[in-house]
């Protein structure tokens, strides 16, 4: 299922991006890791949960690459899928689904297929839950800090600290996938179909392997 099919998030997210070297910003990994142990992960973090549309491009970045050194991140892949399929059931209203993706985000707190999944109730659900925007705007720019690591190439392979992260990326540039993955060292490679630019993507995980 592709959560973007026939939804409002789409315009607002696909717009803004596209597989360009023009938008890459290299990760400096070795800053991040000095720093992980200072207070500005934590306030990172804090402004982050606050839907704080004031964070920058590299402050995404640090909080995106340092938290999982920080708070030593996992991923805990069995409960979100367990969970996840209940956010895919039409017969799960709105409310309920948010609940199941706040739990799904306690331990995947990146997991942007789930925020914009929440989102979308959020939205439904009308002016009781009205920060909806200020999420989905949050969303698109965490995205583009994590995008913005790589272009999805073997030269240049976009990093990712959770191997589910790339199902956002992957729904969101509405990219077909053979269900085929190899790997080469710490790279994750996904096959792509019905596509004439893009045959394979890219991703690098070391950072999950940590």
């Amino acid at each position: 299922m592709n959560i973007f099919k026939n939804n409002f998030c789409l315009l607002l997210l696909f717009s803004f991006f596209i597989f360009s070297q023009d938008n890459i910003k290299k990760i400096n990994f070795e800053l991040i890791d000095a720093q992980v142990n200072s207070n500005g992960i934590d306030d990172l973090l804090k402004r982050y949960t606050d839907f704080d549309l004031t964070l920058t491009q590299s402050e995404l970045q640090h909080l995106y690459y340092g938290y999982k050194l920080k708070y030593f991140y996992a991923n805990k892949s069995t409960f979100r899928n367990k969970n996840f399929d209940l956010l895919l059931n039409e017969s799960v209203d709105c409310s309920q689904k948010i609940k199941i993706c706040d739990s799904i985000l306690e331990d995947d707190l990146f997991d942007l297929e789930v925020n914009i999944i929440r989102v979308n109730c959020k939205r439904q659900l009308g002016p009781k839950e009205n920060n909806y925007i200020n999420e989905v705007q949050l969303v698109m720019k965490m995205f583009y800090a994590i995008k913005s690591s790589g272009v999805g190439t073997l030269e240049s392979p976009i990093y990712i600290i959770n191997s589910n992260h790339k199902n956002f990326i992957l729904q969101l540039f509405q990219l077909k996938t053979s269900g085929k993955i190899s790997y080469m060292n710490s790279l994750e490679v996904v096959q792509i179909i019905d596509d004439k630019n893009i045959k394979e993507l890219y991703f690098d995980i070391s950072r999950s392997l940590n």
